[in-house]
């Protein structure tokens, strides 16, 4: 093989190469890793339930509570494919993670269409 008809070969393949790794990241982006204090969201509900001079029944509670279980599950789920991020808890990670708790405070909030159908 003439050294002439290499270059183009060596060319092809390099630029072959290329193009898998550039649509393995457009298919399969990379992961990104952040942290919610699902603590301090927590006790943020408890405390707003606690409201003074309400007394409500044991099925209202349990209906609330199954309630904001499931908005705090969906919400959790939906910024996890939105940010294409693994969430981990807040004291599992030391820094370095952006902290999406308040985007967590915010999904949670929202009523949810389904929710008055449950």
């Amino acid at each position: 093989m003439k050294p002439a008809s290499l270059l183009p070969a060596l060319l092809l393949g390099v630029m072959g190469g290329l193009s898998v790794l550039l649509v393995q990241q457009l298919v399969f982006p990379r992961q990104t890793i952040a942290v919610v204090d699902l603590q301090k969201v927590i006790m943020e509900q408890l405390e707003a339930a606690a409201k003074p001079g309400e007394s409500l029944s044991e099925k209202e509670i349990e209906r609330r509570a199954e309630s904001f279980a499931r908005r705090l599950d969906r919400a959790v789920d939906e910024i996890a494919r939105e940010y294409n991020a693994l969430l981990l808890v807040s004291p599992a990670v030391v820094k370095g993670a952006p902290d999406l708790t308040a985007r967590l405070r915010e999904r949670i909030r929202k009523p949810s269409s389904r929710e008055g159908d449950q």
